[in-house]
């Protein structure tokens, strides 16, 4: 998921890159990427996913 936001001049930003985890019948978001803070130790479930939808 890509979280978009506006400045206080209106102006979007990406402010954060999250994925999508199945916990039991559930679905969570969860960040790998932070405009302010960089890579989250989560940062590996995005490049699975990534990885996962690759051509081998």
């Amino acid at each position: 998921m890509l979280h978009v936001e506006r400045n206080r001049a209106g102006r979007r930003r990406l402010s954060e890159i999250a994925v999508l985890q199945r916990v039991q019948e559930r679905v969570r978001s969860v960040t790998v990427w932070h405009a302010d803070r960089g890579m989250t130790e989560a940062a590996p479930l995005l490049r699975r996913v990534l990885e996962d939808r690759m051509p081998s």
